[in-house]
């Protein structure tokens, strides 16, 4: 069934969840629907020490050049390698910086791809 020829009474329930208790109910425990919404906490560490790990060299220059001077380079550059030293609490704003990074590249991108 499609999302949007089901009714908005069953589109719009709370929780929000209920719209998959037909579908999934079978495979899913007694209990599903009417537990507390739990969180997810991604492997932020294990991803900014493999995968993103390259994304560090050079980004406070990066940020700085994309944000026209508004985040210092050198502040920047000491945040990353305070995380990298060794500070885990500092992963998600690490995360945080390496996602304003893709993003503004990429809208750079697209402006100096602009006639």
């Amino acid at each position: 069934q499609h999302l949007l020829a089901t009714p908005d009474s069953e589109r719009y329930t709370a929780p929000a969840k209920l719209i998959f208790r037909r579908a999934m109910h079978p495979a899913l425990p007694a209990d599903f629907f009417q537990r507390k919404k739990r969180g997810f906490n991604p492997p932020l560490s294990g991803w900014l020490k493999t995968s993103l790990a390259e994304r560090f060299s050079g980004l406070g220059s990066r940020l700085n050049r994309l944000t026209d001077g508004l985040l210092d380079a050198t502040a920047v550059d000491a945040f990353a390698h305070a995380y990298q030293g060794g500070k885990e609490a500092l992963a998600e704003q690490m995360l945080q910086l390496l996602i304003l990074d893709e993003s503004l590249t990429q809208l750079d991108a697209l402006r100096r791809a602009l006639p």
